[in-house]
């Protein structure tokens, strides 16, 4: 069975509107494509650098292109850039406990699953960092 091309306008419609964004407001640099540069963004739900509140600090990656690095980072009383650094340097100790920026941190378990991760706890200075790192 064929449908004849005014059944298919409709579609082709919604598909414009949608790749345009419904007309959404501009980005505050100026219109896509206008030769600005891009801005790489701070991990979902992340707070500014320095700031010392605690929450979703995201994730770092070990190795581009993989699943290895510290995710779902968490913090209490230190700011995000801090946290981060101290997370990363998890890296290659295979649930070893290690020190980083004036924390100790050590393994409180594991994830299961395919790609099981080791949860780290770290303290130091009043603040706390939590993650899981593969």
């Amino acid at each position: 069975m064929t449908c004849p091309r005014t059944a298919l306008a409709p579609l082709a419609l919604v598909a414009a509107l949608l790749a345009a964004g419904c007309g959404g407001e501009e980005p505050p640099d100026g219109p896509a494509g206008a030769g600005t540069p891009a801005t790489t963004a701070e991990p979902s739900g992340a707070p500014e650098d320095g700031a010392p509140t605690g929450g979703d600090c995201g994730d770092v990656g070990f190795t581009p292109q993989s699943d290895n690095g510290a995710f779902a980072i968490q913090a209490r009383g230190v700011d995000c850039a801090t946290a981060r650094e101290v997370a990363a340097a998890a890296e290659d100790r295979r649930g070893g406990a290690y020190q980083a920026r004036g924390f100790s941190c050590a393994s409180t378990g594991s994830t299961g699953g395919p790609l099981p991760a080791i949860r780290y706890r770290c303290e130091g200075g009043g603040g706390v960092i939590t993650f899981e790192a593969s």
